[in-house]
């Protein structure tokens, strides 16, 4: 016969202090900490997107003189998607980064036209 090996209860007491209380299983860091798993994930996110900008443009290079088959028009506008696409997801993820390092800056998310 073969025996599951349940975990001590202690160990399951200390891995249920660092969830959050309020039962949405969210880890709860201290401020610092989660702000700067934060500002990481996006300087990933955002070196990501950058590489995406360097092949994008490499593969519009690559394809500068091919043109679709039915309107001829150049390949390299159809492909200038791919580092466009890129540059816009790095925008938005620096615009992130500076609204966990600023958050008074951004708290005001409706702006001066939501007044009137």
């Amino acid at each position: 016969q073969h025996h599951i090996q349940v975990p001590p209860r202690a160990s399951a007491l200390r891995r249920a202090r660092i969830v959050d209380r309020l039962g949405r299983g969210r880890v709860v860091f201290p401020p610092s900490v989660g702000k700067a798993m934060k500002i990481i994930s996006h300087l990933l996110a955002a070196a990501f997107f950058i590489i995406i900008i360097s092949y994008g443009i490499k593969y519009m290079q690559m394809q500068s003189t091919q043109v679709s088959a039915s309107l001829r028009i150049p390949m390299k506008y159809i492909y200038f998607i791919i580092p466009f696409a890129g540059a816009v997801m790095s925008i938005h993820a620096l615009t992130k980064i500076l609204e966990v390092l600023f958050p008074s800056e951004f708290s005001n998310q409706a702006g001066p036209e939501a007044s009137k």
